[in-house]
């Protein structure tokens, strides 16, 4: 059958299998509705079958769906239905499939246009919202590589450990997309240069051998989580980083084919005008340059999703400093407390002992004064017994010891007082 041969075609020309699941579902869906070989199958069927689809949806799937099919869905399946017939023709030499296509490019829906609003574009603060929010590591590295990396969620979830290259030196992590089911552009390797710290926090944890062991579900119910925690109203689907990853490459100006080969895997992706439409609505920069209003001389302002240390440059999630400038800085504000309290010390130390070294001055003084009365009470017993007897002494009895005695009369008081009566 000519419907086989098409299929080992393919897979001989190396097509992905979601390509080839596609392909299958869209032409054995059409085969099973008309109940006969789709080589054999005539334009009128072709027709009623697309008209059914048209009004009712994919019924063969679902018998109880009675919506519409969207455009999208009748542009694959025309689309594949096109190529299989082009594929019979080239095969066959048959008019009738030749004429086939041609009367299917006729009725084909155009291809829809890109449905993806500039308001539904994260942004690097959306990021760091979810990232705050998020309590667990493996999150805040989901949410960080998504963003950054722009992989797809097949990509992201076939990657092993092994195949995260981290750069201690660098703080590079570089991410090898394997070449094997679900992902869609085979082997490549995308660079981030803002996620190592939140890679290095989750691989700690990170026990299985997968670097995100999640299923598909799992990860759009953490993703449902930390939109709803953030309070931010937009699409929540992993796609939407990717869309939004790449739509932050444009803006930032990446050159055209440095994107493509980043997000593809090849030097000019068709795929790319839906980013340079996308941001050139987000930014709205061109109208403004050309009425000489805007600001295309500026340097393109980056606002990362991890912060660069203010001192050596390092990556950090949070702050102005690392962790090591941090300690390193609030070492240095201690020592200078430190410093402070103990010059505040001295300075208390040295006044008293100025003031000890006063009292050191007076109390030899004093020692030398005591000396000195000592000497002139020997030399007049009768001063002493004087005071011992309350007798004043008047200054013309010692009159040539006038000055001493208005000295000594309250040191030997305090004398006199110690000794029996």
């Amino acid at each position: 059958m000519l419907l086989e041969k098409f299929i080992q075609t393919l897979k001989a020309k190396d097509r992905r299998k979601n390509t080839l699941d596609l392909l299958k579902y869209s032409i054995i869906l059409c085969e099973n509705w008309l109940n006969k070989p789709l080589e054999d199958a005539t334009q009128e069927d072709i027709f009623r079958f697309i008209e059914h689809i048209k009004a009712n949806g994919l019924v063969m799937k679902s018998k109880n769906r009675k919506e519409p099919l969207s455009k999208g869905s009748l542009f694959i399946i025309e689309s594949r239905l096109i190529q299989f017939y082009t594929f019979c023709f080239d095969e066959t030499d048959d008019p009738k499939y030749h004429k086939m296509v041609k009367k299917l490019k006729g009725i084909k829906v155009d291809q829809p246009k890109n449905n993806i609003r500039p308001q539904d574009i994260l942004f690097p603060e959306d990021i760091k919202k979810l990232i705050n929010v998020a309590t667990l590591e493996r999150d805040r590295c989901l949410i960080a590589v998504l963003y950054e990396s722009g992989l797809r969620l097949g990509e992201l979830r076939a990657l092993k450990n092994d195949l995260v290259e981290m750069n201690e030196h660098t703080q590079e992590v570089t991410f090898h997309i394997p070449n094997q089911e679900g992902c869609k552009t085979g082997s490549r390797s995308v660079l981030c240069l803002e996620v190592y710290g939140y890679v290095q926090d989750w691989v700690k944890c990170n026990a299985d051998n997968r670097f995100i062991p999640l299923s598909e579900a799992g990860i759009q119910k953490i993703l449902n989580r930390l939109f709803h925690r953030a309070g931010i109203n937009k699409p929540s689907n992993p796609h939407m980083f990717r869309h939004s990853s790449i739509t932050n490459a444009v803006i930032m100006k990446m050159q055209p084919n440095q994107i493509s080969m980043r997000y593809w895997g090849i030097p000019n992706s068709n795929m790319l005008s839906i980013y340079l439409h996308l941001s050139e609505q987000i930014v709205n920069s061109g109208y403004r340059d050309a009425k000489g209003m805007g600001n295309g001389n500026s340097n393109t302002v980056i606002n990362p999703l991890a912060s660069r240390c203010v001192n050596c440059g390092r990556l950090i999630q949070s702050g102005n400093l690392c962790k090591t400038c941090g300690d390193s800085k609030r070492l240095s504000e201690e020592n200078e407390t430190l410093k402070d309290r103990m010059a505040q010390r001295d300075a208390e130390i040295q006044k008293i002992s100025t003031r000890l070294d006063k009292y050191d001055a007076l109390f030899d003084s004093i020692d030398s004064r005591a000396d000195e009365n000592i000497e002139i009470i020997s030399k007049n017993p009768g001063l002493l017994t004087a005071l011992k007897g309350g007798t004043v002494i008047k200054k013309e009895k010692v009159n040539e010891n006038e000055d001493i005695v208005t000295m000594v009369i309250p040191i030997v008081a305090r004398m006199c007082k110690k000794e029996p009566a």
